[in-house]
């Protein structure tokens, strides 16, 4: 099965133009969380510094996203087993 990008996300809104350059006509948002409202979202790569993949793979999980996290997944051991959980 191919992988459509349908959106990307980024905090910073100068980065659009290089995301519309690596993917094409995407829609471009700087929250994650209007990103994870969509339903066109199956599956959600959380790229960011370290401190926040917790945050946003959670995010991601509860909204009942596949989720795949850059490593590490979260930065202490409580927020990791919350996320296996989830």
């Amino acid at each position: 099965m191919p992988v459509l990008v349908t959106r990307c996300c980024d905090s910073q809104a100068e980065r659009e133009q290089d995301a519309r350059a690596s993917f094409g006509d995407v829609q471009f948002t700087t929250s994650y969380q209007s990103l994870l409202e969509a339903s066109d979202v199956d599956l959600v790569l959380v790229l960011t510094a370290m401190q926040f993949h917790g945050q946003i793979a959670k995010a991601a999980l509860i909204a009942g996203k596949h989720c795949l996290v850059e490593k590490p997944m979260a930065t202490t051991l409580e927020e990791g087993a919350e996320l296996l959980a989830l």
